[in-house]
């Protein structure tokens, strides 16, 4: 009776060991589970996080930093790369301000909103524009503030560019010559407040 009894405690006991090894067994497995779940939500996140993003600069010179005596944004006319994330950067040198009442808000950029010297901007005041970045045809208006006398305002935004195609942008600031300010410069010089953006496919698509 004695030895039945030391058997059936010595199976349960194989039984409780055996258990606790399936357990441990497949607690390992679900953790590593887990872990290559985690891993590829984590590789997944990061591809998305280094996307290829275009970038283009230009620059907004005052009548007296070129030889055209006007306002200019160089380069004036430009391509990107179609269906594309593209981060312009526009540093602007000219501190004169015009009145730009129908352009003041940021209109199809990425999260409807600028960086103006590493400020969220979602509007200017109209008073305070120097010029603005606008393509008409796709609903894109950048208004840019005037730079302090002697500096410079930086002006950052992205934005997902067409399929491939030629785009007119031009400034909607009177920052052109006579009474209406759309006098030269605003007269079809090419980067004098207006220009070409075209937009090409990458090669082999």
């Amino acid at each position: 009776m004695i030895r039945t009894r030391r058997m059936y405690a010595a199976a349960g006991a194989l039984g409780l060991v055996l258990a606790a090894a399936s357990g441990a067994a497949f607690a390992a497995g679900h953790a590593g589970h887990v872990a290559h779940v985690a891993h590829v939500a984590s590789t997944a996140a990061s591809r998305r996080a280094t996307a290829k993003v275009y970038l283009m600069k230009a620059l907004i010179l005052q009548p007296n930093q070129d030889f055209r005596n006007g306002p200019e944004l160089s380069p004036g006319s430009f391509p990107l790369p179609a269906d594309t994330l593209v981060r312009m950067t526009i540093v602007n040198y000219d501190d004169g301000a015009g009145p730009a009442p129908a352009h003041t808000r940021v209109e199809g950029v990425v999260g409807g909103a600028i960086q103006v010297d590493g400020k969220t901007v979602r509007a200017v005041n109209p008073n305070d524009i120097a010029h603005t970045f606008t393509i008409s045809a796709l609903g894109l208006n950048v208004p840019i503030p005037a730079a302090p006398t002697g500096g410079e305002t930086t002006v950052t935004f992205e934005f997902k560019t067409p399929g491939p195609g030629v785009y007119m942008w031009q400034c909607f600031d009177l920052c052109g010559d006579n009474i209406a300010g759309w006098g030269y410069p605003m007269t079809g010089v090419t980067g004098m407040m207006n220009g070409y953006v075209t937009f090409t496919a990458p090669a082999g698509r």
